[in-house]
């Protein structure tokens, strides 16, 4: 619990703000993942074809990425009480038509529906976190905000298959429901005040080409192997997007984002070790999933046991990792975080092929361990780069980089995998660990920039500069 001296403008009381984002984020992120190992009965009850049943996960995390940026400004134009108040509505609504599902289309729209809920919610929920705190005590409360909500995003296959295996899929979605209701009553006993930025405004044409640059790479790259050629196009067409974008927003006088916010090299590395962390972690833990029940024939809940060696670390070290931010910045946790990240990664990929689950542990761990170090720091060193004034934008941004990297991370590991796979064939362990060493490649190569760029601890934000 948050000392007195640790409340930031007092609104409301730190304790209760951070439990409630924590459980709403929790929520959120343990839905990018839950339904990995429920995935076969979910397709099986409604019919769907395998290029359908993809799309209820990368579905839910591609309308998360797309939409979470354009909710960093609406945060700053309507309030943030509002955008988390309205994104946990949302995305409860989504998670009723996923629950009582009755085709393949219902539940594709759905997930949808709970990705904008998810995306509304993000940006702000952070915000309110950080407004609550002041800066001796911010680093510990981002770290309890994230850690615990990323550990929800890796217990999420053990959850689904406990539930699927003893009661029904449904309640995957369903028990949302109370979990959104606990959210919105905490709120509404918080009383907080719904700051707004007098004139800030959304440019709907920059938001367009985000939405539409994000969305064309991440269908493009997943449906690589179903259009073959044509998905090079829907690529090319969101990166000329994505460009037109980062060249209209350099040039408004009003931009959506405030690019120039990277001028400061720290931010920079904090957002390409934040893009290459979700890279790596979203897939890494749905093929764990894969590779423990389909080629070590583990049941769904000595699957989801599995995942403790990596999950106990990471637990221990999140918290770490808030109070080594509090006192020596964001460098030195995230550079040796990813670092070890990689290196466990890397140990899994090496051993995986030997289909021995015991010769994985030590991989497992370090990346547990690695991830703790700097998951947290990437995030609480880039909003306090930011500002008070610019702390909605960049949260989205993060968060729009996060969500991001966790959707192209899905389908660029997916293509890898299954491209050496015949159609319909499950992929075998050496090609799974083919994934995991592009992971490991891809932190590692994260490491090194990070180490470059993030050579100081923010004294003055950019913002306030």
């Amino acid at each position: 619990m948050a000392s007195p001296a640790n409340i930031d403008s007092g609104q409301g009381k730190p304790s209760r703000i951070l439990f409630m984002a924590t459980t709403a984020l929790s929520m959120v992120f343990i839905d990018q993942t839950v339904v990995s190992v429920s995935l076969p009965t979910i397709a099986n009850d409604l019919g769907m074809s395998p290029e359908l049943t993809q799309w209820v996960l990368n579905g839910y995390v591609l309308s998360l990425a797309v939409f979470v940026g354009v909710s960093g400004r609406l945060s700053d134009s309507f309030g943030h009480v509002v955008m988390f108040r309205t994104g946990v509505m949302v995305f409860v609504l989504g998670s009723i038509g996923s629950g009582f599902a009755l085709s393949p289309e219902m539940m594709l729209v759905s997930r949808g529906v709970q990705g904008l809920g998810a995306a509304l919610l993000l940006p702000s929920s952070a915000t309110l976190v950080m407004n609550a705190f002041s800066n001796s005590g911010r680093g510990r409360a981002m770290a309890t905000y994230l850690g615990i909500a990323e550990l929800f995003l890796v217990i999420g296959p053990l959850a689904g298959g406990a539930i699927t295996e003893y009661s029904s899929w449904r309640f995957i979605f369903l028990i949302n429901i109370p979990v959104g209701a606990t959210v919105i009553y905490l709120l509404q006993r918080s009383r907080l005040v719904n700051d707004r930025r007098p004139g800030s405004h959304v440019d709907w044409v920059a938001a367009l080409m985000l939405i539409l640059g994000l969305a064309g790479l991440v269908v493009g790259l997943q449906q690589a192997g179903i259009w073959g050629a044509w998905s090079w196009l829907v690529i090319a067409i969101g990166a000329a997007l994505l460009a037109s974008f980062v060249r209209k927003e350099l040039a408004a006088q009003q931009p959506y984002f405030n690019l120039r916010l990277f001028a400061d090299v720290g931010l920079r590395g904090d957002a390409i070790a934040a893009l290459c962390i979700q890279v790596a972690l979203v897939p890494a833990t749905l093929w764990a999933a894969l590779y423990l029940q389909d080629i070590l024939r583990f049941s769904p809940i000595e699957a989801g046991l599995s995942y403790l060696p990596f999950l106990l670390p990471m637990i221990a070290t999140t918290f770490i990792a808030g109070k080594l931010y509090d006192r020596v910045g964001g460098r030195l946790p995230i550079v040796v975080g990813m670092s070890t990240m990689a290196v466990g990664l890397a140990l899994v990929a090496i051993l995986m092929p030997r289909e021995d689950y015991w010769l994985l542990v030590p991989g497992l761990a370090l990346f547990g361990v690695g991830l703790g170090l700097s998951l947290s720091p990437a995030n609480t060193d880039a909003l306090v780069r930011a500002g008070t004034e610019s702390r909605g934008a960049i949260s989205g941004l993060m968060q729009t980089i996060r969500q991001t990297g966790a959707a192209l991370g899905v389908a660029l590991i997916a293509t890898i995998v299954l491209s050496a796979t015949a159609t319909g064939v499950k992929p075998d362990s050496s090609q799974i660990a083919l994934g995991y060493a592009v992971c490991a490649s891809i932190v590692a190569t994260g490491a090194i920039l990070a180490f470059l760029l993030i050579k100081s601890r923010p004294h003055k934000s950019v913002a306030d500069a």
